[in-house]
């Protein structure tokens, strides 16, 4: 379990600057995407690791099932988006709109799709992940 903790931390550590780096760093609709992409990477990330800390030993939780609550979270942010809310709070501090994005767009939910269900498979696959997650 502690190993499981040590690679999703230093993954999720990882993944931050790279997320961030491809979306402020390639232009246009691909650093978009991609950074969407990796942004639901991270959230399952979060949420495996949030679980572990929580659970201490408890039943497993399936891979696919994180990554369908990982989705599920990215497109609630993405929704929330559409209130303008997220856009409000982005100016009175920059790091809202790392965290909520600012204007809601269809594309973000194929690209979470992609991140979550994609991060879901990976989990699965492989076999160092099995002890806290994989069903």
């Amino acid at each position: 379990m502690r190993w499981r903790a040590l690679t999703l931390a230093g993954a999720l550590l990882l993944l931050i600057p790279v997320g961030l780096l491809a979306s402020r760093g390639i232009p246009g609709a691909t650093g978009d995407i991609l950074g969407d992409v990796l942004y639901a990477v991270a959230v399952y990330l979060g949420l495996a690791l949030l679980l572990l800390a929580s659970r201490r030993g408890r039943a497993r939780v399936a891979p696919w099932a994180l990554g369908a609550a990982a989705l599920l979270l990215c497109a609630g942010i993405e929704a929330f988006q559409a209130t303008g809310i997220p856009a409000r709070l982005g100016e009175s501090w920059s790091g809202w709109h790392y965290l909520l994005g600012s204007t809601f767009a269809w594309r973000d939910l194929a690209a979470y799709a992609l991140g979550a269900l994609g991060a879901a498979a990976l989990d699965r696959a492989s076999g160092r992940f099995r002890g806290s997650s994989a069903g």
